[in-house]
């Protein structure tokens, strides 16, 4: 009966820290997703800013002819 007792706790044992790993890998893995959208989000806004300086240039080079 011990040894069933035994084997029983260290399942127990076992199953919270997968658990627990599941847990850290599952917040680690939703970190990189939200640092990989905010760096795509300055990525772009970057590429906006410079469509928006080319056409301005493109609109003054066009205007001063």
């Amino acid at each position: 009966m011990a040894e069933a007792n035994r084997e029983v706790e260290n399942a127990r044992v076992e199953a919270a820290r997968i658990t627990s790993e599941a847990q850290t890998s599952a917040e680690t893995a939703r970190k990189t997703a939200v640092l990989e959208a905010k760096e795509e989000i300055i990525r772009l806004k970057q590429e906006s800013e410079n469509d928006e300086k080319r056409r301005k240039r493109e609109l003054q080079r066009m205007e001063n002819r």
